[in-house]
Order: structure tokens, then C-alpha cells, then sequence
């Protein structure tokens, strides 16, 4: 796992975001721990505009799963690769500081 800067400059960013990758049963086992849908929907395009706001361009690709929303008071934005050791990103926004 790795932390990764957040694509923005500006002070309204999200956070820095987490990218891991690892083989296609684990990275299945951490959608469903930490999904109630385990992360099913299928992007339509690439660079879906809320992947992009979040995430930076190039991040998501068309067929990756992508799950969005809140666990409140965080809001997340989750892609998970189509590899054989898919890559996950997770971008989250905490309250302002």
C-alpha cells in the first residue's frame, strides 16, 4: 500500500489518496469487508467526473468498479482496477480543518 499526493494544489482538496494492489481474491475480500454491495458497479466510460474530481484523470478506466458516497462525517471515492492484481484507489474527505 502506498500513500499517494492528491492530484490538487489548492486548500478545498481531499485528502492525500491510498493506492494497493494485490491478487484478485484479496482485493474481492476487502470490497465485500468494506462494502455491503462489494463494489459492483461497472464504470460506462473512462474518467467518470466524479472519479475525476476526486481522484485526477487517468485513474479510472472504463469497466473498473467505482463506488462513491458517505460514511458520515467521510466521504469516499473508491476504483478498483480490472488486473489480474487489481489496483485499488481510495480517495476520502474528513470535516474541514
Amino acid at each position: 500500500m502506498q500513500v499517494v499526493d492528491s492530484p490538487f494544489q489548492n486548500s478545498n482538496s481531499w485528502d492525500p489518496f491510498i493506492a494497493f494492489s494485490g491478487p484478485a481474491t484479496k482485493t474481492e475480500a476487502w470490497a465485500k469487508e468494506n462494502s455491503s454491495d462489494g463494489i459492483d458497479a461497472r464504470a460506462d466510460r473512462d474518467n467518470l467526473p466524479i472519479v475525476v474530481a476526486r481522484l485526477g484523470e487517468g485513474v479510472q478506466r472504463k469497466g473498473d468498479r467505482v463506488a462513491s458516497g458517505a460514511h458520515e462525517p467521510i466521504d469516499f471515492v473508491v476504483v478498483i482496477g480490472q488486473e489480474d492484481e487489481p489496483t485499488v484507489h481510495v480517495a476520502m474527505q474528513g470535516p474541514e480543518r
